[in-house]
């Protein structure tokens, strides 16, 4: 199921949150790659997890995928 539609990923709001989370992985990338303890990592990595999860709510998904069987 495909959360966001062709108008929502049109939209001028959803460019404004893509390009924020962007720039946040971004930002969490550059910071993973310096020197931190493994419990910072894990939080980073966290966070980046979120980003990634957020920025594929506008992949399509194929119509064949987004058919269920009864």
């Amino acid at each position: 199921m495909n959360i966001l539609d062709t108008k929502d990923i049109e939209s001028g709001t959803w460019a404004k949150i893509k390009a924020h989370y962007v720039a946040k992985r971004q930002s969490l990338l550059e910071k993973l790659a310096g020197d931190m303890s493994n419990e910072e990592t894990i939080k980073l990595r966290g966070r980046l997890r979120e980003c990634n999860d957020l920025l594929k709510l506008e992949e399509r998904r194929p119509e064949e995928e987004q058919q269920t069987e009864f």
